[in-house]
């Protein structure tokens, strides 16, 4: 198992990594919201995640929520294929706005 990890990569950037299923979700979901109300984050980096499953789309839409609500539009970026292939499965690749472009 590798334990989730939401570290600063710089001003307003973060990169999210490990193993994201329930347990994992779990202890970091705390974390991730404090962060998406406080920081003003404007993107985080996805493609350090390891393991996922549908945990992973509730805590990444949850940060994203919590960010707009905060005014600070928050970018994903850099999704591994299993996770955009899961939102799809769930119809919801268009609320998270996956960006790969970096």
């Amino acid at each position: 198992m590798n334990p989730p990890r939401l570290d600063e990569n710089g001003p307003g950037s973060w990169r999210l990594s490990g193993d994201l299923d329930l347990a994992g979700v779990g202890a970091l979901a705390n974390e991730a919201a404090r962060i998406a109300r406080t920081t003003s984050p404007s993107s985080i980096d996805l493609s350090g995640i390891g393991r996922m499953d549908s945990a992973a789309l509730a805590l990444l839409l949850e940060c994203k929520r919590l960010a707009n609500a905060s005014g600070n539009p928050l970018q994903l970026r850099g999704a591994p294929r299993q996770l955009q292939s899961i939102a799809a499965l769930y119809g919801i690749e268009g609320l998270l706005e996956f960006r790969n472009d970096e």
